[in-house]
């Protein structure tokens, strides 16, 4: 187990807070220099940067010198309320930003917050949208797909995973990759037909994740593997004993396996051999992000921690001031960390910058 040394306190570059309405559901999208979420008060909201000459004349904490002078700042561009509540995150589809409510209804926004087109998929969603080269896909509690045309809405019908119902799934490189109710994994191409099956002994389960040639996935019986895409054969597995809630890539060198019971894995990128795990604190971000050198991830209070990738050693502890919500989003080198006050039902999204070091 890693070692737990006393934390210090990092002062991050922390730039002016946004204000909106409701929770943040789940993690942002970014596309064409804007950062897209979705909340619980039935809102899309989109963010851009803005010159901070005007916002720093009004800020009292100018002075402070957390607060970054010379970093953007940023603003919310436009905001779009849908039909019914809406509990999903949003998916960038070129110029298009799509988001799902949860009676189904789904919104295509363009670059001004209006609809370019809206569709039904008749029933409640089960997952974020998915955006496979001209098309938007929709999980649907039934186990399979609603598959639109990208640009008109156009119902082009459902797309069952190779005949079968669909566990989780990833959209990376232009495929859309499914670990089926069976225990495969269904590789679809843009046009939705599938175009590669991968099978096991012990049965995919998910959650997966993809980078370069590799997937990474959890498999039956609390075990991690490394997948080579090309050479079509695992690189290694790694029995952890755990289901996993998420798994991820940190960097060019670890992956991180998330448990069920809040315990974070980090395993060797290239070989799976296990460098530390971590345990016995509260974690609500689904999985924690690697950011400038740093995996960081939320006691699920208003604290953040960041751990050394090598070793799992504390490195700091950081207050944000108010109870963190949902997960972090890398946008542009910066960090950006939700928050939420109950009473009030109001969101704050938080910008921090890298420019601070460790004391």
């Amino acid at each position: 187990q890693a070692k737990t040394p006393e934390y210090v306190f990092w002062p991050m570059k922390k730039y002016p807070l946004l204000s909106y309405n409701g929770r943040i559901n789940g993690i942002g999208a970014a596309g064409g220099g804007r950062y897209y979420f979705t909340t619980s008060a039935s809102m899309v909201y989109a963010v851009a940067y803005a010159p901070l000459e005007a916002l720093w004349r009004s800020e009292p904490r100018a002075k402070d010198p957390n607060f970054s002078m010379t970093a953007p700042a940023s603003v919310i561009a436009w905001q779009f309320p849908t039909k019914a509540p809406i509990s999903f995150a949003p998916a960038v589809a070129g110029a298009l930003v799509i988001a799902v409510d949860d009676a189904g209804e789904v919104y295509a926004l363009n670059e001004k917050g209006q609809p370019a087109w809206t569709a039904a998929t008749g029933e409640p969603a089960d997952g974020a949208p998915v955006a496979l080269g001209e098309r938007v896909l929709i999980h649907r509690q039934a186990g399979h797909f609603s598959v639109f045309d990208g640009q008109s809405g156009k119902s082009e019908g459902t797309l069952p995973a190779g005949g079968e119902l669909v566990g989780s799934w990833c959209a990376a490189e232009g495929r859309l990759f499914v670990v089926t109710r069976g225990g495969a994994i269904a590789v679809l191409g843009p046009d939705g037909k599938e175009v590669e099956r991968i099978k096991s002994e012990v049965p995919y389960r998910g959650p997966l994740a993809v980078a370069d040639d590799t997937l990474l996935i959890g498999k039956e019986g609390g075990v991690i593997e490394s997948f080579n895409r090309k050479t079509k054969k695992p690189r290694w597995s790694r029995r952890l004993g755990i289901p996993f809630r998420a798994v991820a890539f940190m960097g060019d060198k670890r992956v991180c396996a998330l448990g069920t019971n809040d315990v974070i894995f980090c395993l060797v990128r290239r070989s799976g051999d296990l460098k530390w795990w971590r345990g016995g604190e509260i974690l609500e971000t689904p999985m924690p992000v690697f950011w400038q050198g740093r995996i960081l991830g939320s006691f699920g209070t208003s604290e953040m921690f960041g751990l050394v990738d090598r070793s799992g050693e504390s490195r700091f502890r950081f207050d944000v001031g108010m109870k963190i919500a949902g997960d972090f989003h890398c946008w542009d080198g910066n960090l950006v960390v939700h928050m939420y006050d109950a009473k009030a039902d109001r969101g704050f999204l938080q910008l921090m910058g890298p420019e601070a070091k460790a004391k």
